[in-house]
């Protein structure tokens, strides 16, 4: 399947998919990327004075399940110095996920839904998550 599909279905506009970097029978790790070359400064709006230097580190988020196996998605870790005016740095924020979360909202969603008739530590098993991490998620 093509992967402009598999990123349909995932519902994540803000990211495009480069690669399914491993595939195995549990697990899917998918490479992405932003859409957009730059992000406006969060304080002044400009796109002027960001500057793009290279690429960071990579981030991994769990994501909602494909072909009932468990969905990675890797990406890079943007961080953007602004000169100018100010002088800051910030991160790309994404709509989908927040900063330092290691799950999607699309996927925190899920063990919410699934542990309403049941108890917190059956969503995770069923989830394949720490039972911790869905009593967090209530």
């Amino acid at each position: 399947m093509p992967l402009q599909y598999i990123n349909e279905m995932l519902g994540l506009p803000e990211l495009q998919l480069h690669s399914v970097l491993s595939l195995s029978a549990t697990e899917v790790h998918l490479e992405a990327s932003p859409v957009a070359y730059k992000q406006p400064c969060p304080i002044c709006c400009s796109e002027q004075a960001v500057k793009r230097d290279g690429r960071n580190k990579s981030r991994k988020i769990r994501h909602v399940s494909v072909f009932g196996k468990k969905c990675f998605l890797h990406f890079p870790r943007c961080a953007w110095p602004v000169r100018g005016v100010i002088n800051i740095g910030f991160v790309w924020l994404y709509a989908w996920v927040g900063p330092k979360e290691q799950y999607s909202r699309h996927f925190r969603t899920q063990p919410v839904n699934q542990a309403l008739g049941s108890t917190a530590a059956h969503s995770a098993r069923m989830q394949e998550a720490p039972a911790s991490t869905v009593q967090r998620m209530h």
